[in-house]
Parts: C-alpha cells; structure tokens; sequence
C-alpha cells in the first residue's frame, strides 16, 4: 500500500523524467501501473500458498506418484486444489484473511465456489463458516 498512498510519482517518457506529480483519489482501472500492482500482489499470495505447501500445512490435490497441485493463478483468478481437512482450510483461511486485509481485495462469494468430492458435512460445513461460498 506503500505504493498507492501519499506518494509521489515521476514517469519517465522517452528517457526523460517528467515533473513529479501526486495520485489525489488513488489508483482507478484504466491506471497503467494498475496490472503491475495487482500483480505484485497476486505473487505474494502466491508464495504464501507456496510456503505452506513445502511447510506441509496445506494438503495439495495429488495427481501421480511425484505429481501435486496447489494453486494455479489467472489473469485475475486463483484456483486453489487442495484436500478437504481442517487443518489445512484454517491455514488457507488464515493466509486469505491476512492477504485480504493487506490488499484490500475481498473474496467475490459470487464467483466464488466449493467442489468437493467424499468429505463428512461437518468439514463442508465448517468450510462455509469461512468461506461463505454456493
């Protein structure tokens, strides 16, 4: 946010620096530094999924002998594969609050959904307290 907030900015246009202006209202869609930003932002989280995977907190959805997936990011998605149990659902929800408060981008529940395969409805159910997804 550091990057966002009460900060100076001077962009450099053909080689040469312009005068140094300041973002009154923030960043809107449309700002050229927009896509690089969330990008920073999306490989944070990332790298979080990442170290709790290689720490063995979160259960990753294995595919083959030496074959597991975690997380895959997309424009302006992340699908995250994952086995359904507690432990690893709190760490996700511990990693997701933090980011969203950080960054300031809340879950769209809308678009938001929970597959599951045979899991017990206690599990599902306390899944949904966290993420309230349909």
């Amino acid at each position: 946010m550091a990057c966002v907030h009460n900060v100076n900015y001077v962009v450099i246009i053909n080689g040469y620096p312009t005068k140094i202006f300041c973002v009154g209202q923030g960043h809107r869609q449309g700002c050229s530094l927009s896509p690089l930003l969330f990008i920073l932002v999306m490989d944070s989280l990332s790298l979080h999924i990442k170290k709790v995977v290689l720490e063995d907190q979160f259960q990753t959805l294995k595919m083959g002998n030496n074959i597991s997936i975690s997380h895959n990011p997309f424009v302006d998605n992340i699908l995250i594969m994952g086995m359904i149990f507690c432990f690893s659902w709190l760490c996700l929800v511990h990693i997701y609050s933090r980011f969203a408060n950080a960054s300031s981008l809340p879950m769209n529940v809308n678009k938001s959904i929970l597959y599951h395969g045979q899991c017990d409805l206690e599990t599902i159910s306390y899944t949904k307290v966290y993420f309230p997804l349909r």
